[in-house]
């Protein structure tokens, strides 16, 4: 019990690390947030399985797994819930100019939500393949900022006004796999997912005060894809013998094209984002023990050294990696499982700040039903330049960096039944 009371204190230590330059707010709403997890099983193992034979949403990474399944006809749909929370602050000194603290100046706490479902069911031919659809968000733009300023010169706190930024979308990913066994205990699978959906952005500046030296500004912009992006998912899953497998794919590179439209504007403005080749691998291992405990450990690489901006010359990526395990037991005869997880992940434009994840889940099954939920704790942070400058107000701007917390809450859940 010490032993998992040290390491679960020693991953939480590791989530809080030392804050970093970052911007990852523009970095979300430029290129979106990828969707780590796409069921409450993924979520409560913190994503991994990449050798989790069966596994509800895994397959969308490695296509082998969607063979065999369950049944022969087998419906899952589920809601992706998170809540991100930011605390922008500001440093304060004393009349000496000596650093005192910081202070939060804006608190933002916005829930973010989406629907996801897939089907899957195995083809009656002389060689069976199972074959999967559904739709689930891939990768998410979504962000909201508010701040309010006042003068602090002020004796009375004057209100000068409200700076804004909203942007809503996802794209969507629509996805056909399908899976089979070439040979005894070696499976194969192929994934075609195809993205959709539009991209909105609102930035404003609310003055609160009277006279010409203020007055409202605000930019509407929405962004198209010109093109249908496709995604290639290449997957294998081998069973090495009764208690380990093994599972390996690849995530082909992949390119969006956008059409940027300012609102009252007839041109759009072309831009390319290409994204990067994604390998990985994982295991799956079970104990031999009365609880039939399962551990999954993960590696991904992605080459996001080749990431690229046709409006950005340059922007010194590196590749990444992600190390992700979960571990499951299975208790009341294998009716309710217990899931924990973590996942640590490099970022591309700072080696020194790290996306990771603790996750806990659960569930129920029973009959023909499987009842999946799971939530998920990541912590960031970060310093960044004022968002919007006080001299926008007639103010001496700051020079000092702003501290930016990020706290993310995830929450999954999600129902599967064998309809046959």
């Amino acid at each position: 019990m010490r032993t998992i009371q040290f390491i679960l204190t020693l991953l939480i230590l590791t989530m809080f690390s030392q804050a970093q330059m970052a911007d990852l707010n523009l970095t979300r709403m430029r290129y979106g947030e990828p969707v780590q997890f796409y069921s409450a099983r993924m979520l409560g193992l913190a994503g991994s399985g990449l050798a989790s034979q069966g596994s509800v949403g895994n397959a969308l990474e490695n296509p082998a797994l969607i063979f065999p399944q369950q049944g022969t006809l087998t419906l899952t749909a589920g809601l992706m819930t998170n809540k991100l929370v930011e605390d922008r602050q500001f440093p304060y000194y004393d009349s000496f100019s000596g650093f005192n603290d910081f202070g939060s100046y804006s608190y933002n706490s916005n829930y973010h939500f989406a629907p996801y479902f897939q089907l899957g069911w195995i083809l009656p031919l002389a060689h069976p393949v199972a074959v999967q659809v559904g739709r689930v968000p891939f990768l998410d733009f979504r962000y909201k900022y508010a701040e309010e300023v006042r003068d602090p010169f002020d004796k009375t706190d004057k209100l000068l006004g409200y700076n804004w930024i909203d942007q809503s979308g996802v794209l969507n990913q629509t996805f056909l796999a399908v899976g089979t066994q070439v040979v005894s205990g070696l499976k194969v699978g192929l994934k075609l997912g195809f993205l959709s959906g539009t991209i909105d952005s609102t930035m404003k500046i609310e003055p609160r005060v009277e006279g010409n030296l203020f007055s409202e500004q605000r930019i509407d912009r929405r962004r198209t894809l010109s093109s249908t992006p496709v995604l290639f998912n290449l997957g294998l899953h081998y069973r090495v013998s009764e208690r380990l497998s093994v599972g390996a794919f690849a995530q082909l590179p992949y390119t969006l094209k956008w059409d940027n439209h300012l609102k009252g504007d007839s041109m759009a403005v072309a831009e390319e984002i290409d994204y990067p080749l994604s390998l990985g691998g994982g295991l799956d291992y079970r104990f031999q023990n009365i609880l039939q405990a399962r551990v999954f450990m993960d590696f991904i690489y992605s080459f996001s050294g080749n990431f690229k901006d046709s409006r950005t010359a340059e922007l010194h990526y590196r590749d990444t990696f992600t190390l992700r395990g979960g571990v499951e037991h299975l208790f009341f005869k294998k009716q309710m499982p217990f899931r924990i997880g973590f996942s640590y992940a490099t970022l591309p434009y700072n080696y020194n700040l790290a996306n990771t994840w603790l996750t806990l889940g659960t569930g129920w099954y029973f009959s023909r039903w499987h009842v999946d939920l799971a939530a998920g704790l990541n912590h960031q942070e970060f310093y960044q330049p004022d968002l919007f400058p006080d001299t926008i107000y007639g103010l001496d701007a700051r020079t000092d960096l702003d501290r930016v917390q990020w706290t993310n809450y995830f929450f999954r859940f999600d129902v599967t039944i064998n309809l046959f």
